[in-house]
């Protein structure tokens, strides 16, 4: 009997064997076509077809091949195809299938071609399957046995996947897709190794899922990824929180190329120069469409430091927010560069200033990311300023920066401040204010004005607005206002205090009746060119500025043995300066010095601006000091307030009132009064030498040939008190000086003692 069942048993193994031989010469390979189109339609929900019949074999393993397999798209999407594959092999074990278990030998898919797609509303195509197939896999008991897989030779073969993200308008495209798969069950790591072309650069990657079976259920789960693009590598380790995408773990990146990175990931960033690499690495967590750093280690260009960060992208534009704490912060790269002749200018005091630049700036890089910062740094580095430490916290958003520096360190002092540069328009408009104490002046004005004559320390408050696309253009629409105290410095250049004193001594000699018009000019050249400088113990002045010029009134200087005042006005946009300045000597042991103070004039260009005495207001000065000592020797009080004209009116009123004796209350009427006038300029221009015989007397005999060859309709005309006395003194002065009198301050140009021009 056991016999006999044995025999039958074998029998039916033998037929069985037998079939499976005779079935794919027996049956159409038609009818496997047709039949493999229709339940794979049907499984998936979407129509898939056969070039052509496949060829099939079930010993001694089950096998097929099919040729030209297409899955149609989803409706709605762009492609025809999800996907299409030009040849795929497969080969399974027979056994295993009995158990739930498919044991696949071999999986080959050559040349596929599959095309991902998400819509704006978030809809993919990549899920297959009929809409109920997930509710009667949830319906299933949580007993139920689940079915597993084994890979053998898994591969994809040259093939290309294309990703289309109608959301960002974006297109990624893998060619010449070779990866090969390795899988021993659902429960155990699978492993994605290969290479590809993505976006046009060469790509490798591994991928390492630790429990499929976790992914395919969206229960939590662990996934490696490591992604090399060129010479730019990512390498992360996450975990995956199941169900929408969130996930958390570790993330280095390395990118010696980034802006070939960005772009190769369709966030390009549009500037010549800067976002050149980069090397983050941190603890991470996240979801699709952003990316947070703890602890993060940051090596961006020259930017070194660390901090929190958070990426987020899918908008108009990608944004990064941080709080960083960074050993240097070089924003150089960001930033339109000089041109090489404000640089030579800033390294050589006796280069010459350069002409402003109408070259065209670019705030580019202002409008390719939005971002929030917090931070802190042992420096902060721009073209033409070095901050210390210093704090700020900077939002950028759609091409308008805004920092807040709470707390700055700059050349040696500290302060605040805040800059705008709004580059939303086509015209960027830059405005700021910042308030400074204990500056260095010799390294803040050469840095940032390249004016390197000047030396101290001290405090700035400045206020600005500007616009413009150029560096001139900006000069050219410079306004604001702000004040400056410096306290024991240095203005290399001209020895004000020197040519102070020289110039005294030359006006005591004048005084005495004598003047030295070389030691005159000597005084005036000894006092500026190279070496020649003017210590002070205090230079302080408020100023305006107005479409880039920039005016004063109130300049203080305080030197050794000296003050000086000034006012005046500096033409940025036609780099042009006018400055009048009024040294002063203190009183010396020798009584020289006191009040008496030498005009000077500072003039001309950038690249040529002179300095000059102002003999006109010279030569006035002394009239009036000789009028002055006149009256007083005559008992004529001289207040300090008052013009010298009053002084005289008052005085000559005061005696006609006394010789006629009127008292001072009585009234005249104008007749008498014009009289009395007139008798007393005559009595007093007797006193100083000049005026009008009375008309009862005789005129003075006067020897004097100049006063004789004056011209007699000159002579005829009234003339006020003041007048004839200054015109008087300026005949003298100008005499011993050896010019012009009477003469306007521009037609006394030619007469001012100018020197070599200097660079201010």
């Amino acid at each position: 009997m056991m016999k006999w069942l044995s025999y039958t048993i074998g029998g039916l193994i033998g037929l069985i064997l037998l079939a499976a031989l005779l079935a794919p010469i027996v049956v159409p390979g038609s009818y496997y076509k047709s039949k493999i189109e229709t339940q794979a339609s049907e499984a998936l929900a979407r129509n898939v077809t056969l070039a052509e019949a496949p060829s099939f074999r079930l010993l001694p393993a089950p096998a097929f091949k099919v040729n030209g397999l297409t899955i149609s798209n989803a409706p709605g999407f762009s492609a025809k195809h999800f996907a299409e594959v030009e040849e795929a092999r497969i080969k399974v074990k027979l056994w295993p299938l009995f158990a739930r278990r498919a044991e696949i030998d071999e999986l080959v898919l050559i040349r596929p071609e599959i095309s991902l797609e998400k819509k704006t509303d978030g809809t993919v195509n990549w899920l297959l399957g009929a809409p109920d197939d997930a509710q009667e896999e949830a319906a299933q008991p949580s007993g139920a046995p689940a079915g597993d897989v084994r890979l053998g030779d898994a591969r994809l073969v040259n093939g290309k996947i294309i990703f289309q993200d109608q959301s960002s308008n974006q297109i990624f495209t893998a060619e010449a897709v070779n990866l090969t798969l390795a899988l021993k069950t659902l429960s155990k790591p699978l492993t994605v190794n290969g290479d590809m072309i993505f976006q046009g650069t060469p790509a490798k990657l591994y991928a390492k899922a630790t429990t499929p079976k976790s992914l395919m259920e969206n229960q939590p789960s662990s996934l490696e990824l490591k992604i090399e693009l060129a010479d730019n590598l990512i390498d992360t380790t996450i975990n995956l929180a199941g169900g929408a995408l969130a996930y958390d773990g570790n993330l280095t990146v390395d990118a010696p190329t980034l802006r070939s990175l960005l772009a190769t990931l369709g966030a390009p960033i549009e500037v010549e120069k800067g976002f050149e690499r980069l090397k983050l690495s941190g603890a991470i967590s996240g979801g699709e469409n952003h990316l947070s750093f703890k602890n993060a280690e940051l090596s961006f260009d020259a930017i070194k430091g660390n901090g929190d960060l958070d990426f987020s992208w899918g908008g108009a534009r990608p944004k990064v927010d941080g709080r960083l704490s960074l050993s240097s912060l070089d924003l150089r790269p960001y930033l339109p560069l000089p041109d090489e002749a404000a640089r030579a200018n800033k390294r050589d005091k006796n280069a010459p200033f350069p002409a402003w630049s109408e070259e065209e700036m670019s705030f580019d890089f202002l409008r390719t990311v939005d971002g929030n910062f917090t931070v802190e740094a042992d420096e902060i580095v721009l073209h033409d300023i070095n901050f210390g430490k210093s704090a700020l916290t900077a939002t950028m958003r759609g091409g308008k920066l805004t920092a807040d520096l709470d707390a700055l360190t700059l050349y040696g002092g500290a302060g605040e401040g805040q800059m705008i540069v709004d580059a939303t328009s086509a015209m960027p408009v830059i405005r700021g204010n910042f308030v400074m104490q204990g500056l260095d002046a010799r390294d803040f004005a050469s840095s940032v004005m390249g004016l390197n004559r000047l030396g101290g320390r001290g405090d700035l408050t400045i206020t600005f607005a500007t616009t413009g696309n150029s560096q001139a253009a900006l000069m050219r629409a410079l306004d604001g206002g702000g004040a400056f105290d410096l306290q024991e410095g240095v203005l290399e250049g001209v020895d004000l205090g020197g040519m102070t004193k020289s110039v005294v001594e030359i006006v005591k000699g004048l005084r005495a009746g004598e003047f030295n018009r070389d030691a005159f000019a000597s005084a005036i050249a000894s006092a500026r060119g190279e070496g020649a400088k003017t210590d002070f113990s205090a230079l302080a002045a408020a100023f305006t500025m107005d479409n880039g010029i920039i005016s004063t009134r109130d300049i203080t200087l305080t030197g050794p043995y000296f003050t000086v005042s000034g006012s005046g006005s500096i033409d940025l946009p036609a780099q042009r300066l006018s400055l009048k300045l009024a040294p002063v000597l203190s009183q010396m042991q020798d009584g020289s010095g006191g009040n008496f103070s030498i005009p000077l004039q500072v003039a001309g260009g950038f690249n040529g601006a002179s300095f000059s005495v102002d003999v006109q207001s010279l030569i006035r000065q002394l009239t009036d000091n000789r009028l002055r000592g006149l009256l007083q020797q005559n008992g004529i009080p001289v207040p300090d307030s008052g013009t010298l004209g009053d002084v005289i009116r008052g005085a000559a009123e005061d005696r006609l009132q006394d010789a006629l004796g009127l008292p001072a209350s009585e009234e005249k009427d104008a007749d008498l009064e014009d009289q009395l006038k007139d008798r007393a300029t005559q009595e007093l221009g007797k006193l100083l030498g000049g005026g009008h015989a009375p008309a009862d007397e005789p005129a003075p005999e006067n020897n004097d040939e100049e006063a004789q060859s004056e011209p007699e309709a000159e002579a005829s005309q009234p003339q006020s008190l003041e007048d004839i006395a200054r015109g008087r003194a300026e005949q003298e002065l100008g005499k011993a000086l050896g010019l012009p009198f009477g003469s306007s301050s521009d037609d006394n140009e030619a007469g001012e003692e100018e020197g070599p021009q200097t660079n201010p």
